[in-house]
């Protein structure tokens, strides 16, 4: 099935489940990992919180994304905020490379 083909009703439903409940998954763990760096500051804690929220921004365009098949006046919106979280994500990879050679020179 090609892009330009539109989804059934079913598909897109499933699609904004599938995708709604790894956004809410994700974003459990960025709370949990949120609240272990508050309460620990360290470097493989702060790794933690970075990684997730790397990973429930990213659902959070799949979920942008998904809707966006299902409302098309939401695409330049879903295409705008893809290109900050692309970039969040190029920074935010060098980053978390970062934290595991500092975490690794400090011990």
């Amino acid at each position: 099935m090609s892009s330009e083909e539109p989804l059934t009703f079913e598909a897109l439903v499933v699609l904004i489940g599938y995708s709604g409940s790894l956004c809410v998954l994700f974003m459990i763990h960025f709370g949990f990992a949120t609240r272990r760096w508050r309460r620990d500051r360290d470097m493989r804690s702060f790794r933690n919180f970075l990684i997730g929220l790397l990973l429930a921004v990213s659902t959070l365009t799949i979920f942008g994304g998904s809707l966006a098949r299902l409302f098309p006046e939401l695409i330049d919106a879903v295409r705008f905020f893809g290109y900050i979280i692309r970039g969040m994500l190029l920074v935010g990879g060098i980053v978390v490379v970062y934290t595991w050679l500092r975490s690794d020179a400090d011990e």
